[in-house]
């Protein structure tokens, strides 16, 4: 599976994370906290992160034309991200809003427009050629997840799948195809399994869908399931968290793809490499290793432009 000239094609949304952090909880409806603002999604993490990490990254997306798709597209050129993106102009701004309070997540809302979203046969054959491996955030729709995999399948071409959501999670039983791994974390399998009428455990989750699972666990590690039923427990150490979690799963998914696809890592040696990030993402506040205050930044950039502009006027 080691493929060390070609890119990762990462397919999913790319939107704008609010993220509130509760610092003084009143049990009341208006609390203290602090609210940062940062370009996300969980592809458009995984294909920065992937680049910061030295993996060459291709992102497939959608996005209208205003200017926070302008902003998300200004920053992947600044990371050197290459955009294969399908724009709608009646698309609305991809939005994820989030509070916390200490480490878990209270509440949240995001658009799921992208889910309606068809990305032709033909545009997403364009964009995985040349590519080492192709990874899907479960928040695109059936028939493209499922074109794509197909696509990449008939190039052999590996898939891995990362889930986004509980509501992404309900979703894993339509996906079809050969996938080589599904990342995913404790509360979204267990929700898989509550949704169905048949399931009773992780086992029977990775049996049905056929596929490895990577099953993170927050402070209690790493599992990774086979759908024969065999284990692999992985603990880890217990980091200091002086923001929010959010953005660790991303990274994970990251760096074990970066070591199986880019250094030729055997699946277990990559999560065991991949575990050692802990501590990296779990400093920031922004939960991403891309570049910090990217956001504020691309905005003062626009700012200035359209200063400069006027007084030219």
């Amino acid at each position: 599976m080691n493929n060390t000239t070609g890119f990762v094609f990462v397919a999913g949304a790319a939107l704008l994370d609010i993220v509130s952090h509760i610092t003084e909880c009143r049990h009341i409806q208006d609390n203290v906290g602090r609210t940062t603002l940062s370009f996300g999604g969980v592809a458009y993490n995984l294909a920065v992160n992937l680049k910061t990490l030295g993996v060459p990254a291709k992102l497939m997306t959608a996005l209208n034309d205003r200017a926070l798709a302008k902003m998300i597209l200004h920053e992947l050129g600044n990371v050197g991200v290459v955009p294969h993106v399908l724009t709608d102009p009646k698309l609305p701004d991809q939005v994820y809003s989030g509070i916390f309070y200490k480490e878990d997540q209270i509440a949240s809302v995001w658009n799921d427009d992208i889910e309606r979203i068809e990305f032709g046969g033909a545009f997403m054959e364009d964009g995985i050629e040349g590519a080492s491996c192709v990874v899907i955030a479960n928040d695109l729709s059936r028939h493209t997840t499922n074109t794509l995999i197909r696509l990449a399948g008939d190039r052999g071409i590996p898939v891995f799948i990362g889930n986004v959501s509980m509501m992404g999670a309900l979703r894993l039983g339509d996906i079809e195809g050969k996938r080589e791994l599904i990342f995913i974390n404790n509360e979204e399998i267990d929700a898989y399994i509550d949704y169905s009428d048949h399931l009773n455990s992780w086992e029977d989750a990775a049996r049905e869908l056929g596929a490895p699972l990577l099953i993170t666990k927050g402070a209690n590690g790493v599992l990774l399931l086979y759908p024969d039923g065999e284990t692999i427990d992985y603990p880890i150490r217990r980091h200091e968290v002086s923001g929010t979690p959010l953005g660790a799963g991303d990274l994970f998914m990251a760096t074990t793809i970066k070591f199986i696809m880019q250094n030729g890592q055997k699946l277990e040696d990559a999560i065991e490499y991949s575990l050692s990030s802990a501590p990296t993402i779990l400093s920031r506040d922004d939960a991403n290793i891309g570049r910090y205050g990217a956001y504020d930044e691309v905005l003062n950039d626009m700012a200035n432009t359209f200063t400069s502009q006027q007084k030219k006027r």
